[in-house]
This record gives structure tokens, sequence and C-alpha cells, in this order.
């Protein structure tokens, strides 16, 4: 019996360390289960701080150059990089700025090109880390349209019964001249040909939008709803109330003058750029761009004489290389950039800033 009483015993001690030993093996797994997800955690924490600190330095570098470019833009005399002039080979010494609780910081550098280009490079330190972005700057000229109702070489002629709202610029000689010439397409000369047919009255304009002469003379619509380029070789005419509705982005090119006259009318949803090598003339009451019409939209380019007159209205930006003529009534809401500028007794004329902005051939206004 006593034996027996010993193996029950024995048995019983037995458990008790096995059952011991798995509570110690489960504590021990258990222990590296958190180890290696408390490692895990401050793993991805470092590499979240270090993420956000190479972000936060890389914010530094871009806030850098874009610091540094408006002040080279704006010539503003508080910024570390302004020289006594906007001659940036002169710009040899870079800067640097803190900001924030000085964990941040940005230094800028300077490799001129020319007097008006410069590489700026500009390094974001943050917290140890660097970050460096580079772009080219250039000095822009600034279109005249967006500065003077008119701004002219020769000094302009304002009647003292003319109004004119905005500044007017008078010793603006740019050299070469700024309308370009224009580039016809095919054969235009000796037209009409097979690639310049003529256009009179027709109800529609066909591709591909070249003709010999266009002549629009008697009162109905003509309506282009889509991107195009029209080419008049010769005159382009429109009279007696006709009229074109641009919903398009439309470029018209004519090799000699405009002539639009007896409430003619041209009308602007979209975008015209006109670019003609005569002169443009616009007389009784004829319209380019209602009153009211978006100055943004419209562009006349003409390398010879623009005349406006007996209550005609012109909305938008003329640039010609000869002279601009305003008189009996005639209105502009706009701007001009000519050689030469007449406003006569009881015309008008509104600076527009944004006249031709839209015009894919704005940068002709640039010497």
């Amino acid at each position: 019996m006593r034996n027996l009483f010993l193996k029950t015993g024995t048995l019983h001690n037995e458990r008790g360390i096995a059952a011991l030993v798995l509570v110690l093996l489960g504590t021990a797994l258990v222990a590296v289960i958190a180890l290696s997800f408390l490692i895990q955690t401050q793993t991805k924490q470092y590499g979240s701080a270090l993420a956000s600190t190479g972000s936060n330095a890389f914010m530094a570098a871009e806030a850098g150059l874009r610091y540094t470019e408006t002040c080279l833009l704006l010539n503003d005399v508080n910024c570390p990089a302004v020289t006594a002039n906007t001659d940036w080979t002169l710009l040899v010494t870079g800067f640097t700025k803190t900001f924030g609780s000085g964990n941040g910081d940005f230094t800028t550098s300077f490799a001129p090109v020319d007097a008006s280009t410069v590489v700026v490079t500009s390094v974001g330190t943050y917290r140890g880390a660097q970050r460096e972005v580079s772009k080219t700057i250039v000095q822009a000229n600034s279109c005249k349209l967006a500065e003077n109702v008119v701004t002219s070489c020769q000094a302009p002629s304002v009647h003292p019964q003319a109004s004119v709202t905005g500044t007017v610029e008078t010793g603006y000689c740019p050299n070469p001249q700024l309308v370009d010439p224009i580039a016809f397409p095919g054969t235009p000369g000796g037209c009409p040909n097979l690639d310049y047919i003529p256009m009179v009255n027709a109800p529609v304009l066909l591709a591909p939008y070249h003709y010999c002469n266009y002549s629009h003379l008697i009162s109905y619509d003509i309506t282009i709803n889509s991107d195009i380029t029209i080419y008049v070789a010769q005159k382009l005419t429109m009279e007696n109330a006709s009229r074109l509705i641009i919903n398009g982005n439309v470029t018209i090119y004519v090799g000699d003058e405009i002539l639009m006259k007896d409430n003619a009318e041209i009308q602007v949803n979209g975008t015209l750029t006109i670019h003609t090598e005569k002169t443009l003339t616009m007389e009784n009451s004829t319209i380019i761009n209602a009153v009211g019409g978006n100055a943004a939209n419209v562009l006349l380019l003409a390398e010879e004489d623009v005349t406006l007159k007996d209550n005609s209205v012109f909305v938008g930006g003329i640039i010609s290389d000869k002279k601009v003529t305003f008189e009996q009534n005639s209105v502009l809401t706009g701007a001009i950039l000519a050689d030469a500028v007449d406003l006569k007794k009881d015309t008008t004329a509104t600076w527009a800033a944004t006249a031709a902005t839209n015009s894919p051939q704005y940068n002709q206004c640039l010497p």
C-alpha cells in the first residue's frame, strides 16, 4: 500500500513540474512576441521619423527656391539676393535663412548664365537631413499691354476731349519691330488657284481655310465652332451687318488690308488673333468683340496702320508697327502698343490689364 502512495505522489509531482515548464515556456513565448512587436513598432517609428525629416528638408529647399525666385523677379530691396541693379551676373554670393524653431533652414547659391538668366540652387536642411532643388530663372520683360492703355514710340496725340483711362507711355521703340512677318503655306501668289480659292458670301468656311480673298458682303452669320487657322492671301472685307461668330480658338492671317464697315461684326466667344500685313480699317459702327466682351480674348497684329471711326468698337489688344488712330466716337477697351497713336475728339480708350492675354501670339508684345 505504501508503495502505491509513493508512486501516486511521484506522479503528481511530475505532472506539476510539467505544468510549470509549460507555463514558463508560454510566458517566454509571449515575451518574445511582445519584444518583436516592440522592435517592429520602434523600427517603423524611426523610419517614419526619417521620412518626415526628409520631407521637411525637401519642403525647406522648395521654400528657399520660391522665396529667392520671388525676390529676384520683383527686385525686392529687402531680399538678400538683390543686387544694386538687375544684372544677374553680379549674383555671386548666396545666403542662408533659418525659420521655425531653428530646426530647419535653406541655403541658396547662384550660377549666373547671363545678365537676365541665373540657375538658383536651394539646399534645405531639417534636423540633419538635406534635400536639394534647382531652377533656371529668367528675367521676363513685361508686356506693355499689361501696363498702359497707350504705349507708343512717338509722342501720342490725345485730344483734350478724348476720354482716356489708364497710363500713357511714350518713347518705347522696340527694335526690331514687334509684329512678325506672316509665312503663308502653299502658293498664295497669283491666286485664285488650287491652294487659295475665293470666298464670296459663302455660307460656311471649309478646310483647309485658305482663301485668295474673303468677302462677307451681305447680312448673314458665319459661325466657327472649332479651333482653326484661316489664311487670306489678299483682302478681307466685311460689310452690311455681316457677322462672324467665333466659338473656338481662331487665328486669321491676312496678306493685304482688312476693311470692316456698315455694322459688320466679329463676335468672340472663344479667342481671336488677327494678323494683317497691311492695314485694318473699321468704320460705320463696326465691332470686334462687343462692349462687355472679354478683352483677354482678342489680339490684333498689324504691320501697318489701324484706324477706327464712326462709332466703331474694339475690345482687346492692338499691336501695330505703324499708327493707330481712333476718331468720331470710336471706343477701345483694352490696350494699344504702336509706333504712333492718335486719339481724336470724343473717342474713348479704357485700359484692360488682361488685354490679349489669352491669344497664343501674346508674346509678340515682347521685344
